[in-house]
């Protein structure tokens, strides 16, 4: 018997072609129906693998049984005649024909008809996707395991943000819709975002589950989804795994972005990072950050991962805080050193570098360099974006710096400090009334922000220059407080007993500032008790000055702005010569070149212990060239025109009054 003609009578051939023509036809309609209705992708690929098995039941069953006019028949027992028999095959000929015409047209629709809106939506892709990433939602058993969740969301977000070619927003934006019941595309919609990415993460019994999905925000089409699973050791792979999944789906490259997928094979360390890493870096949680990562280290003394970063967190424990500073100042050093030997190619590596050469060495052009590579490598670092625009103020390239910043607003709009940066360098660059527009915005976000309608208040000074408008605002603020972020607004009003009494208690204390800067609290009472004329007060909060100054490290004493205001304790206590000397030795020792943010204060801190000490015209000029030259301490003159201490000191010098005046004419109505 031929094969091939008993196939072809028993119409075996022709059924296998309906069959792969009605299967294609059935795939074409699930994979665009499936996604819709956010099916996992599992069930697609199950629906392949059937109907490719499928075919060989389609043949048995068209081989044994004949297709007749009373219906399906064993062939065996089927009494077909050659006309029928013909029949049956012109229809299953003319079934196949129409079944590859459909196939034909829908392959020419989707070529032709969609290739152009195809082409428009890979390019919107392609341009520049912006990407929010949800936090991930914690399905572990143990609610304990939240931390595990934002730790996993934090490390993910590091590892898109060095996607070149993607806007990638940041983590303290994102983390503002953490359990937010909101659509996706509304929360797309704020954020600007072409893309979500969304998940849920479950950890138990030492085995890790993460399920993704990738969204197009403006079609809310599923552009990918996955889910993972790995054991607890192998965690910190996935984030490499997700990248590089999402970089292909956005038709982008992950290539040379992810680290090292196993920073630590020890689980217990992992942990202890993703907790550290989800602290606010804050000057009050910096120190319980670096304990977190010593114990991690002490776990797993080659995790790199977690050596760069504590060698980062230490320098800037060390920004505010340098009463350790030798010892502190080593320990990060080492650090670096010994990360630089394990991993030399690692992102946060060079982090740290360029924040030992920022906050430790001051070396600002070095830092700078170094932040403008982390930036090549990884353009989403808003951290490094922040330094970049920081760096640029200390080098007076103020434009430069707003443009860093503003950088950053962009991929962290839902963060308060980011929009002070904004504002702040656009009042140094004289543009106040820009602020204050800044802020309101932001306060839409904030209302509750005592820190931002402080800066908002300032801003709003510095275009009027309506000083009790400004006192109103302050007083207005809930809980404001001297030593808060509203302290530089009421010093600017009156000295006067209730402030004295409100200070005392803090008598004993150091106030902190940025750049290890540091002066004892009692300097600001003797300093209000002797423009009271209360000399008898004034002495005895100078004694407990000077009993914090008789303990103070020397190589602290030696920074200009620490200077500065011990040349005032010296000019209150009738040491004016010495006050003089040290006064001048500071202004010297730090010049505009060196140091262009700082500047400002340390000549205005500079002035109040000149004039003080009877050198007023040494005082005006420094206040001259604080107006002629103004920076974020002293935008556009107002704060130095309301400035109550040198006001007092100074008010009866006709070079002062000239100067208040030509401050004042820059006033205008906001």
């Amino acid at each position: 018997m031929n094969l091939f003609a008993e196939l072809k009578r028993r119409n075996v051939l022709r059924m296998a072609g309906l069959y792969l023509v009605g299967a294609w036809l059935v795939l074409q309609v699930a994979s665009t129906l499936l996604p819709i209705f956010r099916t996992p992708e599992w069930v697609l690929q199950a629906l392949v693998v059937l109907l490719v098995a499928g075919i060989v039941p389609a043949v048995i069953v068209s081989w044994l049984y004949e297709l007749t006019p009373e219906g399906m028949k064993r062939d065996t027992d089927a009494a077909v005649d050659a006309p029928t028999a013909r029949r049956t095959a012109r229809r299953l000929d003319r079934a196949l024909v129409v079944g590859l015409l459909v196939v034909i047209s829908l392959m020419a629709v989707e070529r032709f008809w969609f290739a152009g809106r195809d082409a428009g939506v890979a390019a919107s892709r392609t341009a520049h996707p912006r990407l929010a990433v949800l936090p991930l939602v914690n399905f572990s058993p143990d609610p304990g395991n939240a931390f595990f969740a934002d730790g996993l969301h934090d490390d993910l977000l590091t590892a898109l943000s060095r996607v070149r070619g993607m806007d990638v927003i940041s983590r303290t934006t994102m983390q503002t819709f953490k359990d937010s019941k909101r659509k996706l595309s509304d929360i797309a919609q704020e954020l600007d975002a072409s893309h979500v990415l969304e998940g849920s993460v479950r950890r138990d019994a030492g085995t890790v589950r993460l399920t993704v999905q990738l969204i197009d925000a403006a079609s809310d089409d599923h552009v990918w989804a996955e889910t993972y699973e790995r054991s607890l050791a192998d965690a910190t792979a996935l984030q490499g795994a997700v990248t590089v999944a999402v970089a292909k789906a956005l038709s982008l490259t992950a290539e040379g972005t992810v680290e090292s997928a196993m920073p630590t094979a020890v689980p217990a360390a992992y942990d202890l990072y993703l907790k550290a890493g989800l602290l606010d870096n804050t000057r009050d949680s910096l120190p319980d950050v670096v304990k977190l990562l010593d114990s991690a280290l002490l776990l797993d003394p080659g995790f790199t991962l977690a050596r760069a970063n504590r060698a980062r967190v230490v320098c800037g424990v060390l920004w505010f805080d340098d009463t350790q500073r030798t010892e502190l100042a080593a320990q990060a050093r080492a650090d670096i050193d010994q990360a630089r030997r394990e991993q030399p190619r690692l992102l946060d590596v060079d982090v740290a570098e360029a924040t030992y050469r920022y906050y430790v060495q001051r070396d600002y052009p070095g830092a700078l360099g170094l932040i403008d590579a982390v930036l090549l490598r990884n353009p989403n670092h808003v951290e490094a974006l922040e330094a970049r625009g920081n760096l640029l103020r200390r080098l007076d390239r103020l434009q430069e710096g707003l443009a860093s910043h503003r950088r950053r607003y962009e991929l962290d709009p839902n963060n308060g400090r980011a929009a002070i940066n904004v504002a702040a360098f656009l009042s140094d660059l004289g543009r106040s009334r820009e602020a204050v527009a800044v802020m309101d915005a932001a306060l839409h976000r904030f209302p509750d922000s005592v820190g931002m309608r402080a800066r908002r208040a300032g801003f709003e000074h510095n275009v009027t220059g309506d000083v009790d408008a400004l006192m109103r605002a302050a007083q207005a603020i809930e809980g404001a407080q001297l030593d808060g972020p509203v302290g530089p607004l009421l010093r600017l009003s009156p000295p006067s007993a209730e402030r004295i009494a409100r200070l005392t208690p803090h008598a004993g204390e150091w106030a902190t500032l940025f750049d290890g800067w540091r002066y004892p609290r009692a300097l600001d009472i003797a300093w209000d008790a002797d423009l009271l004329g209360d000399t008898a007060a004034r002495d005895r909060f100078l004694a407990r000055a000077a009993a914090l100054y008789a303990n103070l490290d020397p190589a602290v004493m030696a920074r200009p702005g620490v200077r500065a205001y011990f040349a005032q304790f010296l000019a209150l206590r009738g040491e004016h010569a010495a006050a003089v000397r040290e006064a001048e030795r500071a202004l010297a020792e730090a010049p505009r070149s060196k140091d262009a943010a700082t500047v400002s204060m340390l000549q205005r801190n500079a002035a109040v212990a000149l004039a003080r000490a009877g050198a007023k015209g040494r005082a005006i000029e420094l206040l001259q060239a604080i107006q002629a030259a103004p920076t974020a301490a002293d935008p556009q003159g107002a704060k130095l025109h309301d400035d109550m201490s040198l006001r007092l000191l100074l008010r009866d010098e006709p070079a002062y009054q000239a100067l208040m005046r030509q401050i004042e004419a820059g006033y205008e109505k906001l």
